[in-house]
């Protein structure tokens, strides 16, 4: 099942309480997917993804967008006890069809991503 997550806009000297996404997966070893709506094209959006207990990396992977100006699938780390942050610089390279943009998150080895990872996502696209 997909997660839709909750983008918060950040403008210029402004404070925003960021909304987090909790991973709903209880099934050891399988990936779930983060839907991100970006709501205006051209944004920077900055990527946190919290894993809050020790029980290995989560593997992070951004689908290639859909059109020809696409980029290739990025794959970062999240580690544990951490929260990790990557940013999208051109929001349309990783924008599917539909005009969103997936983050398919993978627990480690025999670790549900809900339960041993406690995994988070907060969107944030920067104004």
């Amino acid at each position: 099942m997909a997660v839709s997550c909750n983008n918060v806009t950040l403008e210029v000297n402004t404070v925003k309480v960021l909304a987090a996404d909790a991973a709903t997966e209880s099934t050891a070893s399988k990936a779930e997917a983060f839907t991100i709506t970006p709501t205006k094209a051209g944004r920077k959006i900055l990527i946190l993804v919290t894993v809050a207990a020790a029980n290995g990396t989560v593997v992070c992977s951004l689908g290639a967008g859909s059109e020809f100006w696409a980029s290739d699938a990025q794959t970062f780390n999240a580690v544990e006890n951490k929260t990790s942050a990557f940013q999208i610089e051109d929001v349309a390279r990783f924008l599917t069809s539909s005009g969103t943009i997936v983050l398919t998150l993978t627990p480690a080895t025999g670790k549900k991503l809900a339960n041993d990872h406690a995994a988070t996502v907060q969107v944030i696209e920067l104004v």
